[in-house]
């Protein structure tokens, strides 16, 4: 096919204009030249007649077959029927990359597929439900490659909702250890079967004493399971809310252990390495430790909350700013003040969801975290909030304040026309540069004119590649 034909039909697939026999006219002309990119496109056009529809889903090939089962529309019942009857993992790991279909995304979790869920789970752009699926599928393999095991340690660091849905199927225990350190760093409390599950991973049936006593006697087999039991134990007994089977367990080991370890001296106790874990166990069972993570989070005064957020900001705190970004009392006025520290800026993205998720109805809270760049890919951001377009006019305020425009603005969004408007000429300029294409996309069948059209739709029918280049350069 021509270059300008090529062009041309690649500008029509962007419209909404075209009615069915126009779209069928397309399909026939685009299956007699092969071209399979266009194809898959048209696959997505909401006036696909039942004929093309059936025909695009009869053709094999992975590109065309991928925006097929992926189109919008799918009802809850299509998409379980295409998902189940499709064989070729390859085409449904291709799928859970592009499709936007929530009811089609939530029909590939129920494969219980590895490679799938990875796909599903290093996108930001799927619903929470989903991506929680996949991350438990990730969690329960029994077996699994490199990357997902960092998809796992990733969401753990960033997502309080990942660990709470892992906690009770993870397989190995060093992501278990994961599970556990990033619940007490985020202050997930995890119900008692959790608890007692992650303690059977981590600890199993061993009796802690006799793993202190065969150390001691210079058993060097046990020194390294002594070692690692205490450490596990350490990182439980910091759980939130723990419950009183755990802690009594855990209290008993520490008694027991303490009292082997009286009168040793200090070249046994550097052996065993256990020493600073008993501290962490005996300082986490105390029962009248302070509390302080759960003070800030409860803080509901906003002179105490900017004192705060000035003093996270002073030392490069990313904990307490954290802490203080989860408390949805924190005005967005200390918000502003947390982000003028490049450090905690930074730290800040790595705990985007949960940020993203305590704020999405208040487009003042979140706009202060989009134009502060805590939050690196806006459309997630954009997609949990309850008003987006309110967000949008918000971080621009927020822009104009400041005189700093992220380059997000221009380049992951698309502003409507009346918030173009908005922005000072130079930012208007760069955003018309990087979307007009696509604010113009829907208005392009109307700026040919219907008299144009119907040219186009009978050069289509006959073939007439030259005839379409010259209606295309004519337009």
């Amino acid at each position: 096919m021509e270059p300008l034909a090529r062009a041309l039909c690649a500008s029509l697939l962007e419209s909404r204009e075209l009615n069915a026999d126009e779209v069928r006219h397309l399909h026939d002309f685009l299956s007699r030249h092969g071209e399979l990119d266009l194809l898959a496109r048209l696959a997505h056009h909401p006036a696909l007649p039942p004929e093309v529809d059936q025909a695009l889903g009869a053709m094999p090939e992975v590109r065309v077959r991928v925006a097929w089962i992926s189109r919008p529309g799918r009802s809850p019942e299509d998409a379980d029927r295409l998902v189940d009857s499709e064989r070729r993992v390859t085409v449904l790991k291709a799928v859970a990359r592009v499709s936007a279909n929530p009811h089609i995304l939530r029909a590939l979790t129920r494969r219980d597929n590895v490679g799938i869920a990875a796909e599903l789970a290093r996108r930001d752009d799927v619903p929470q439900d989903v991506r929680l699926c996949a991350f438990r599928t990730l969690a329960a393999a029994r077996s699994r490659t490199q990357e997902p095991s960092t998809l796992l340690h990733q969401a753990l660091r960033s997502d309080p909702e990942v660990i709470a849905a892992v906690a009770d199927v993870v397989t190995d225990p060093h992501i278990a250890e994961g599970v556990v350190q990033n619940a007490w760093h985020h202050q997930v409390g995890l119900p008692a079967p959790a608890q007692e599950y992650l303690a059977g991973l981590l600890l199993g049936d061993g009796d802690p004493a006799e793993l202190v006593r065969a150390a001691l006697r210079g058993d060097h087999r046990h020194t390294y399971p002594c070692a690692v039991w205490f450490r596990r134990a350490g990182l439980l007994a910091r759980l939130p809310g723990l419950r009183e089977p755990l802690i009594a367990r855990l209290r008993a080991a520490h008694q027991q252990a303490t009292s082997l370890l009286r009168g040793c001296d200090e070249a046994a106790l550097r052996r065993l390495g256990i020493r600073r874990d008993l501290d962490i166990i005996g300082e986490a069972l105390n029962p009248t430790r302070a509390g302080a993570a759960g003070r800030v989070r409860a803080e509901t005064s906003p002179e105490v909350l900017l004192e705060l957020a000035g003093r996270a900001a002073a030392e490069d705190d990313v904990q307490l700013a954290y802490l203080l970004g989860l408390n949805p009392a924190t005005p967005p006025r200390a918000v502003r003040r947390l982000l003028r520290s490049p450090v905690i800026v930074m730290g800040l993205g790595s705990y985007q969801h949960a940020l993203i998720r305590v704020h999405k109805d208040s487009p003042a809270h979140l706009a202060e975290l989009l134009a502060g760049r805590a939050v690196p890919y806006w459309p997630a951001a954009l997609r949990e909030a309850a008003d987006p377009r309110a967000v949008l006019r918000a971080v621009i305020e927020v822009c104009g304040q400041t005189g700093q425009w992220p380059p997000q603005l221009a380049h992951q969004v698309t502003l409507p026309w009346e918030l173009v408007c908005l922005l000072p000429p130079q930012q208007a300029l760069e955003h018309l540069a990087a979307n007009g294409r696509r604010l113009l996309a829907d208005r392009h069948a109307a700026l040919l004119g219907p008299a144009t059209l119907h040219e186009i739709d009978a050069a289509l029918r006959e073939g007439d590649d030259r005839r379409l280049g010259d209606l295309l350069a004519g337009s």
